[in-house]
């Protein structure tokens, strides 16, 4: 295989399959790109960012110690757990 072509393929091959994905689930589904459909995944998935960025801006300043990182990880854990209840 050319090295050009694996490069792509090691840095994009994650990102290609879930366009496939999406693309084969739509031409199966006519559910799958509706409103209200959209509209619940991106309310799922806004939790898990928040979550993400609120873990991330303490860590921006400077690198993170083993000490540290379980305490920042736990909300990450714990949250949504008692979210869904």
């Amino acid at each position: 295989m050319n090295p050009k072509t694996s490069e792509f393929l090691r840095r994009f091959g994650s990102l290609i399959g879930l366009i496939l994905l999406c693309i084969i689930i739509a031409l199966m589904s006519d559910k799958f790109l509706s409103m209200k459909n959209l509209i619940n995944v991106a309310r799922q998935s806004s939790i898990t960012a928040l979550l993400a960025l609120g873990v991330l801006l303490p860590i921006l300043p400077a690198a993170p110690t083993c000490r540290s990182a379980p305490s920042r990880a736990l909300p990450c854990v714990s949250w949504p757990t008692w979210w869904s209840r």
